[in-house]
């Protein structure tokens, strides 16, 4: 497996489905990392701060504005920005496309060789985000667990909200998470060494 190089990225496109990309791509072959996680945990943001390009992916204050698949290139691998789950607000028919999307990415993609999972570290993991990690461990895909916005609290609460977290999400094991704060910068040199790691 090649190491993995994160030097320069590029965005590629958006779609609302996996096939339409793998129709069209030249890089449909490439192996991918995905981001997920609810409406609003800041994943367009830690794109924009993990490659150091605050115009590569669209931030909005307004949850729920990611609705398509963002195929984003570094060198021999995707990154795929995944539309964010469960805003209570969205129609009921968007939420259900949106869930269908997102399980077709996962059902029809064999390129998926890891997953980023972002969480609110001030927000307790809801029904969405649970059936999410259910389905990590069941398919046993890589998957580096990261607590956004930690910016908001304190170290100490920082640390009580992390083992509050991973005690929701996995009752009987650990979880170990990078907190990440895209306002101090804290957390992209830990994120950038695991992902190396995990390739090099």
């Amino acid at each position: 497996m090649e190491k993995l190089d994160l030097s320069k990225v590029d965005f590629l496109s958006s779609h609302e489905e996996i096939s339409d990309f793998f129709k069209i791509s030249p890089h449909r072959q490439l192996s991918q990392i995905a981001l997920v996680g609810r409406s609003n945990a800041g994943k367009s943001s830690l794109i924009n701060h993990l490659f150091n390009n605050k115009k590569l992916a669209r931030v909005s204050k307004t949850p729920g504005k990611t609705k398509l698949l963002n195929f984003f290139k570094a060198k021999d691998r995707l990154f795929v920005d995944l539309p964010g789950y469960g805003y209570a607000k969205t129609m009921q028919s968007m939420r259900k496309q949106w869930g269908e999307t997102i399980e077709r990415f996962f059902t029809e993609n064999t390129k998926l060789e890891c997953i980023l999972f972002l969480l609110d570290i001030r927000r307790d993991p809801n029904e969405d985000d649970l059936v999410m990690h259910e389905w990590i461990v069941n398919k046993n895909i890589p998957c580096i667990y990261i607590l956004t916005k930690s910016d908001k609290l304190s170290p100490k609460e920082s640390s009580k909200r992390e083992d509050e977290i991973s005690k929701i999400l996995s009752p009987e094991k650990s979880l170990s998470f990078v907190r990440y704060s895209v306002f101090s910068k804290h957390g992209r040199d830990h994120l950038i060494k695991l992902l190396k790691d995990k390739w090099a």
